[in-house]
């Protein structure tokens, strides 16, 4: 059995999402603050009940609501207060779990291949709450304020005094529309127990270089999976006995019981042939013997020397800490004998911290490994837990396949359709990037975007906007160009994607997907149709453009019609996308109303700051004079920066080192400005 999907509705920004799982490993990515750790922190509330709900926990804009209740309720009594929903639909094996899985099988007759359950945190008895909070508003009468009822449920554990959790069977009828038949309380929390095991390996670990209480220290988590999964000492005496002889004695016992687990964990490429050695020792007083109290040591094999844990990195320290929780949690599990669950989710928060490239990039398959392993050393090979990952590496989103990603997408609420905030995203939306696959596979359009997302260990999925540019000038140039003209996009998650004019209209299809603002910067690259296509200056009465973006954009090729656009803007999209391409610039040192028309770049930045280039000022690698004509110049800088030779990076970073105040292009400066109104608008 496994869990294949979940709804939550009505969960902080989470309003109504469905996330679909993959049997192995789902990774959850976004902009921060796109709900990708509530759509975790809800398993906490509804599963484990490790934690308790609280007001906040409801969306935003649902407090008002809330809040106009106790009046609206008078007029409507079938008014209802809001409420928090999870869904878990699991997949069955009608031969094997029919039996165990009965009471929430709609009907004992029908052959089902799935089964659901709901779990529903809403009030008990909303007149005896509006009772209780009218008694105490009149008892606050005299203060100089009124506590709103979202207010009076934020305190004193008012929510969890009046709201708990119910518990349904879910029934899919073969109109698609979801029916709920309620559960005993007792029954559905056995249920849900039976179906699910929940874990987590939080963001917060603590894994410090000092060694005191408030660090998870490596020893503590070896001790505790000691205490829990391994075999202990038979007995006090012996344990005493066996300190007191020899200390080595319970050293080489824990060698022993700890040595599958450091088999496993060598998996992960740690420790290496140049790292120190992880070895288990006994650091116990006789009265503790039991208690499984273990020192973790580095050893030095050239001197056998024992170093303290805190003389290993973090990020060595992280890793270990994360493979010890997934075999501890997997290995209790699977070693529960009655009563176990079906299945078994681990929830990995941001694994990325303190690793480095190399490590994020291999993480999850290691991960895997573990996992496997300890299935199969247990002697269950078929049951592995699903993992399901929360990352902002784009190391780690590098090595996962589309269909493994979900992405969270902030959109405005849709309990604010008719307010003046309509407009503001203060929900999200879960987009299942195996949707994306199916279609852009049929247009042969994915294999090239995941090999290109894999070369550039791409962060497209955690930014708030894309930039789409030409190549490595612009790279190097753009973020200096930013801080120069538009410096509040710096305060904004953007990312450059190298990407050239060929190829820039293909990432619009998963822009649009994702519904990421994007801004193309590209080329005009102005060719002559009568001479082969080949390359021609963009002044040329006939001369046509060879960018398949402009072209895609516009449906036209003609460089004098391109100029012509009065709208940059890309139509028939439903993201918000501009594309930037050269425009005539005014060289007013050969008289008013001459201009230059670039078809590059380089071209534009040269003609943008043309007295500076021509004094010396700048260096560009065109061999120009103040005594060379309109023509001349115009000429000699198109022919240099056309030739094959032409030093491009020379340029960039000649350009970065001057200490000439140059203007940047003007064309980037109007795509830049459009990119800041979309941004700060979102």
């Amino acid at each position: 059995m496994q869990l294949t999907r979940y709804y939550l509705k009505n969960f902080r920004r989470l309003e109504d999402v469905e996330v679909q799982l993959n049997d192995t490993e789902t990774v959850f990515v976004g902009p921060n603050n796109s709900g990708k750790t509530s759509a975790t922190v809800a398993f906490k509330l509804f599963v484990t009940q490790s934690k308790s709900f609280e007001i906040h926990d409801f969306p935003a804009a649902l407090i008002p609501s809330i809040d106009d209740f106790p009046e609206k309720s008078k007029d409507d009594q079938d008014l209802e207060l809001p409420k928090i929903e999870l869904d878990l639909w699991f997949s069955i094996d009608p031969d094997i779990e029919y039996g165990r899985v009965a009471t929430l099988l709609p009907s004992l007759s029908a052959s089902y291949s799935e089964v659901g359950i709901r779990v529903s945190n809403s009030a008990d008895n909303p007149e005896k709450l509006l009772q209780i909070y009218e008694e105490t508003i009149k008892q606050d009468s005299k203060s100089l304020s009124t506590r709103t009822l979202s207010e009076y449920l934020s305190e004193e554990r008012h929510l969890t005094a009046h709201f708990s959790k119910k518990y349904y069977m879910l029934e899919k009828l073969a109109s698609g529309y979801i029916e709920e038949h309620s559960l005993d309380k007792d029954e559905g929390r056995s249920a849900l127990a039976l179906l699910l095991q929940v874990d987590f390996v939080d963001a917060q670990r603590n894994i410090s270089d000092k060694e005191d209480g408030k660090s998870n220290r490596l020893s503590s988590a070896f001790s505790d999976f000691y205490a829990f999964n391994l075999e202990q000492v038979e007995n006090d005496s012996e344990a005493t006995a066996v300190i007191a002889t020899n200390n080595d004695n319970l050293t080489k016992h824990y060698e022993g019981q700890f040595s599958d687990l450091l088999s496993i964990i060598s998996k992960l490429g740690f420790p290496s042939d140049n790292d120190r050695k992880l070895k288990i020792l006994s650091d116990l007083h006789p009265e503790n013997a039991l208690k499984g109290n273990t020192a973790l040591r580095y050893i030095d094999d050239e001197t056998d020397h024992h170093l303290p844990e805190a003389y290993n990195g973090l990020g060595f320290k992280n890793l270990v800490y994360i493979a010890i929780q997934i075999c501890h949690f997997q290995k209790k599990w699977l070693a529960t004998k009655e009563k176990r669950s079906l299945s078994q989710i681990i929830f990995i928060e941001e694994p990325e911290v303190h690793l480095h490239a190399q490590v994020q990039q291999t993480f999850i398959s290691r991960v895997r490994e573990i996992v496997k392993a300890i299935a199969k050393n247990s002697g269950y090979p078929s049951l592995q837990p699903q993992l399901l990952i929360t990352t902002h590496s784009s190391h780690i989103l590098d090595t996962v396949d589309f269909t493994h990603v979900r992405y969270f997408r902030r959109i405005p609420s849709k309990y604010l359709q008719s307010s003046p905030l309509k407009d503001r995203k203060v929900a999200s939306e879960v987009l299942d990037l195996a949707t994306f696959n199916e279609t852009e596979n049929k247009a042969g359009n994915l294999k090239f975007l995941s090999k290109y997302l894999r070369l550039t260990h791409c962060d497209l999925f955690f930014s708030d906007a894309a930039i789409l540019i030409e190549g490595t000038v612009e790279r190097l140039l753009l973020p200096e160009i930013i801080n120069r003209s538009c410096p509040k996009l710096e305060t904004s998650y953007i990312t450059l994607l190298e990407v050239g004019g060929a190829y820039a209209h293909r990432f619009l299809k998963l822009l649009e997907f994702i519904g990421m603002p994007a801004l193309i910067i590209t080329d005009l690259d102005s060719v002559d149709p009568d001479k082969n296509r080949s390359k021609c200056i963009a002044s040329y009465e006939k001369a046509i453009t060879s960018n398949a973006a402009l072209i895609e954009a516009f449906k036209k090729k003609k460089v004098s019609e391109l100029h012509a656009v009065e709208s940059r803007m890309i139509k028939d999209l439903t993201i918000p996308a501009y594309i930037s391409f050269q425009n005539p610039i005014p060289v007013g040192q050969y008289g008013e109303g001459n201009e230059m028309s670039p078809r590059t770049f380089e071209e534009a930045f040269i003609y943008e700051n043309l007295g500076a280039v021509l004094s010396g000022d700048i260096e560009a690698f065109v061999a120009v004079t103040n005594e060379m004509s309109f023509d001349e110049v115009n000429l000699a800088v198109y022919e240099a920066v056309k030739n094959k030779n032409y030093k491009k990076v020379e340029f960039a970073l000649s350009q970065l080192e001057s200490e000439h105040l140059w203007e940047p292009p003007s064309y980037i400066v109007e795509g830049l400005n459009w990119l800041e109104t979309v941004v700060r608008k979102d």
